[in-house]
């Protein structure tokens, strides 16, 4: 990637008036999808690689170049996954016609489906990808679920018990030394421990927080809650 290229291009727009502003953020939406289905190429070969050489993790190199953190390197594998199980939504990506937040959103959606129920969502593939790229984000989340919901028979009754089968927790160290936690729990058991990391937070907090604790507030939201959690597992 030519990214002194790159550079010169962006740099060199002018952004006279308004009209010229939004044909630029339509470029910008357009490059973001190209970039973010490249990421998804050098994934696809980083697996290839990792394949041969057991020492390589392909989620720990996203996050290190990325900057960022295990989680959301995770996130695009399972933009990845998505892309491989509806090619059309990997094409509107690519061409700049969606946006990676949509194909987050079926990969969500999606997420504990069976072999059997994703190959019936697929069939949909067609109207998937003109949802992600034409419809709301209410109208897009709505075709998702209609479609998924078709595929499960069910009509969502045992909804609950496939989220139980795909709750999973996983820990690892990372390279900085810091022990990390992922997990994934079904709507109840979440909600559960939800509220009692939130009482554990007003209960140790209230009036007063550890001197030690961020300033930034996004960032002192989650450090207490890594605190109330350890709290309430005790």
């Amino acid at each position: 990637m030519d990214l002194d290229g790159l550079r010169a291009i962006i740099g060199g727009t002018a952004l006279s008036d308004l009209d010229a502003c939004r044909a630029e953020l339509d470029h910008l939406r357009v490059a973001r999808g190209i970039l973010d289905a490249h990421e998804l190429v050098v994934l696809a070969r980083l697996d290839a690689i990792a394949a041969e050489q057991p020492s390589v993790f392909p989620e720990d190199e996203l996050a290190k170049a990325a900057k960022t953190n295990l989680n959301k390197s995770t996130k695009v594998r399972q933009r990845k996954k998505a892309c491989d199980d509806i090619p059309q939504l990997a094409d509107a990506l690519a061409n700049g016609d969606t946006t990676a937040d949509r194909v987050d959103t079926f990969a969500k959606a999606t997420h504990g489906l069976t072999p059997d129920e994703m190959n019936k969502v697929a069939e949909h593939g067609d109207t998937i990808a003109a949802a992600a790229t034409n419809a709301t984000e209410r109208q897009y989340r709505e075709t998702i679920e209609r479609i998924i919901g078709r595929a499960r028979h069910d009509d969502g009754l045992d909804q609950l018990a496939r989220q139980r089968r795909a709750t999973r927790l996983r820990w690892w160290t990372g390279n900085d030394g810091m022990w990390n936690l992922t997990g994934t729990l079904d709507p109840v058991r979440g909600a559960e421990l939800e509220g009692r990391i939130r009482n554990a937070i007003e209960t140790l907090f209230h009036g007063a927080t550890p001197d030690h604790t961020p300033a930034d507030p996004l960032d002192r939201q989650h450090h207490l809650a890594a605190l109330a959690l350890l709290a309430v597992t005790e």
